[in-house]
């Protein structure tokens, strides 16, 4: 489904990535481990298009999508929720989440969808009213996520999507995972990072690739 070759990414004079392969085939969870300055948000952001690489490809169901606009990127069904969550202080949650959704035309899978998304995190709908600036750092999590989930994605890459030990998004589930419960709600693969300063986490979750500084 995603094909990433040979990728090299620089900012400025100092290399980011380099040689970096990286195939994710269809209904898969990949992780991508590794201390801070490994690579990891580099590779999410250079596949969303927010960043342009200096060498190497990247093929998303086939094509090319090296060159890209990031909002191209989202069409073609790939969606980034980000480190930091970056919802808008401004608007209410419901805006949010609709938000995420400005490519999708037909009202009714935005309604159905928003549906999907408000019983994946019922603390959403409860505060549909909400300025998103108002909610904990856990809820703003799950608002990035529905965010994303609002595009319809076949891809998301989730980067530090569980960041926080009192983060809601993994205690509303038990001990679900979000990457898991996103690739339920709309079926896509999921790639997703973690900080990790040992050789393997404890609990891996689908296929795990270890990046070194």
């Amino acid at each position: 489904m995603l094909e990433i070759e040979r990728l090299a990414v620089s900012y400025g004079e100092v290399a980011a990535l380099r040689d970096v392969s990286l195939t994710i085939n269809k209904a898969e969870i990949v992780t991508l481990i590794g201390g801070n300055g490994a690579g990891k948000t580099t590779t999410l952001k250079t596949v969303s298009g927010l960043l342009a690489p200096t060498a190497g490809g990247i093929r998303f169901e086939g094509h090319s999508i090296v060159g890209l606009s990031p909002d191209r990127i989202v069409a073609r069904g790939i969606a980034l929720v980000p480190e930091g969550r970056h919802v808008f202080p401004q608007l209410s949650v419901e805006n949010n989440l609709i938000v995420g959704s400005y490519l999708v035309r037909d009202p009714a899978v935005v309604r159905d969808t928003l549906d999907q998304v408000y019983a994946m995190f019922p603390q959403l709908k409860e505060r549909r009213r909400q300025l998103g600036e108002t909610l904990s750092g856990g809820e703003q999590q799950m608002l990035a996520l529905g965010r994303a989930i609002m595009s319809r994605p076949r891809l998301m890459l989730l980067d530090e999507p569980s960041l926080g030990k009192s983060n809601p998004c993994l205690s509303a589930f038990g001990r679900d995972d979000p990457a898991r419960r996103a690739k339920r709600a709309c079926r896509p693969c999921a790639v997703r990072t973690r900080l990790c300063h040992r050789k393997r986490p404890r609990r891996p979750v689908g296929r795990l690739c270890q990046f070194e500084t």
